[in-house]
């Protein structure tokens, strides 16, 4: 019985090594190095918007937030981020202008850039056509780690 007992707490201790050194391995896999640039531009310079960028995943958290008339053009630059595969990269802007009744609102294009290692990895243009308008894009690490 005592035999059996030692023989179950040596299988078990066996696999908790293992399990403890193959969640290493596997962190080390999904976790790589890279700079991440976002850019964002505006054709509506001087219109009051809200700008909200996100860098989120298990092992980083960076946001800006900022609402102004001069939110445009936008750079910020994230050098040297350990991202693992679930991080996400969402950018936002939110039209704030508001002109006096009456008046026509004139559309204006958002123009979002983001940067993975100096490479252009993925662009979008969105068009404000009205007041309030929310433009976005969201982006995921995943195909880094393919």
């Amino acid at each position: 019985m005592k035999l059996k007992k030692n023989i179950t707490l040596v299988l078990i201790a066996v696999t908790a090594l293992f399990l403890n050194s193959c969640s290493l391995e596997g962190e080390e896999f999904l976790s790589k190095i890279f700079d991440i640039e976002i850019s964002v531009t505006s054709t509506g310079n001087n219109r009051l918007s809200r700008l909200e960028t996100a860098v989120v995943g298990p092992e980083v958290n960076l946001t800006t937030q900022t609402t102004s008339d001069s939110n445009f053009p936008f750079y910020k630059a994230y050098i040297q981020q350990k991202i693992s595969e679930f991080t996400n990269i969402d950018l936002t802007v939110t039209d704030n202008s508001a002109g006096p009744i009456g008046s026509v609102f004139e559309p204006y294009d958002i123009s979002f850039v983001i940067r993975i290692d100096g490479e252009e990895t993925i662009k979008k243009t969105a068009t404000i056509k009205k007041a309030g308008e929310v433009a976005y894009l969201s982006y995921s690490m995943q195909g880094f780690f393919r």
